[in-house]
């Protein structure tokens, strides 16, 4: 009996690995680089500008029709909500990945500038010195960003509601400069878990909000130009002048790449039908009263906090690892 409970449970286990699969490996690309064959010549300093991780926590979505001449008026909304996985599970993913890119650094050489050495140049003068560690939602809709323990780094200024704000363009070129040539470095990654659709038609007189588990990496561009893009690993070298720098490399997500088997459900659904409306017959003219229906629906996306962690590791690691190759082939060449 032991045996077979056994057997039973070594099922189980290897069920429950074969139900994470991956769509395929990340795939980087080079974007608007410029002269990396010159970072051979850089000083083999590197300043982490910045390093932050975005969890996709919430995503929300509403569908309205509009009355008709026999259908009410309708009105569905829905919000969806990971549950499984917290604060610590997304800061021990970033600290991980964090971790894993210092070592990575220094076991090819590399020191790294201290937050202090970069606060007492020109650049940074009137910054704001933020503490790393701490959670932040005010950054993107429905995300939470996630900073690495022990990690300081500077921004511009911050809104009243905690946005932390940049520069409009790139001032990496000049940071590098008054950093001795330091090669500055600025790690982004955001991992959404899914993606909202709302569709409505008064004529037909409904709406309706469907949301999809999409969870993974995705190539989607955020922000001004002088921001990172949603997924990119970016290395800057010297200045050339005007503010263009002696190497510039930034390094972007290629295409798509999600996980199966993290989340226990694939897909929600709401559907609002409007009442038709009664007619009233008074002779020569009616009379119609409308019945409009509103529903807010809020759904839960439950997730094994294992499994998200390790894709979430898995596809960081490869965004981060395969950066860094393309980075230390034109350092060492």
């Amino acid at each position: 009996m032991k045996k077979f409970s056994a057997f039973l449970l070594g099922l189980i286990i290897v069920a429950g690995a074969q139900a994470q699969t991956y769509s395929g490996e990340v795939q980087v690309d080079e974007l608007a680089s410029y002269r990396t064959g010159k970072f051979s010549k850089a000083p083999r300093k590197v300043y982490i500008q910045s390093f932050r991780v975005l969890f996709q926590v919430m995503a929300s979505a509403t569908a309205k029709s509009s009355e008709g001449v026999r259908k009410g008026a309708t009105k569905t909304s829905m919000a969806v909500a990971v549950t499984g996985v917290d604060l610590p599970d997304f800061q021990l993913v970033t600290d991980k990945l964090y971790n894993d890119l210092i070592t990575s650094l220094k076991s090819k050489g590399f020191e790294l500038v201290s937050t202090d050495e970069a606060g007492k140049t020109e650049h940074y003068q009137d910054w704001v010195l933020k503490t790393g560690g701490t959670a932040s939602y005010a950054q993107m809709a429905g995300h939470v960003m996630i900073t690495p323990t022990g990690y300081n780094y500077f921004v511009k200024g911050e809104s009243k509601g905690g946005k932390e704000k940049g520069t409009f363009t790139d001032k990496s070129a000049i940071l590098s400069k008054q950093l001795d040539d330091a090669i500055i470095l600025d790690v982004s990654m955001v991992l959404p878990f899914v993606e909202m659709d709302a569709a409505s038609s008064g004529m037909l007189g409904f709406s309706a909000v469907k949301a999809t588990v999409d969870f993974g990496l995705d190539p989607g561009v955020a922000g001004t130009a002088g921001a990172l893009r949603q997924n990119m690993v970016k290395f800057v070298y010297g200045s050339a002048g005007m503010g263009q720098a002696e190497s510039y490399l930034p390094i972007v997500l290629k295409k798509k790449v999600t996980a199966e088997g993290v989340f226990f459900d694939k897909k929600f659904k709401e559907f609002t039908s409007a009442a038709l409306n009664k007619v009233y017959d008074a002779g020569y003219y009616s009379v119609v009263t409308t019945e409009n229906k509103n529903e807010i629906v809020t759904h839960e996306a439950a997730c094994d906090p294992e499994k998200y962690k390790a894709a979430s590791l898995k596809f960081g690691s490869e965004l981060i690892n395969k950066s860094l190759e393309i980075f230390y082939k034109n350092a060492e060449k």
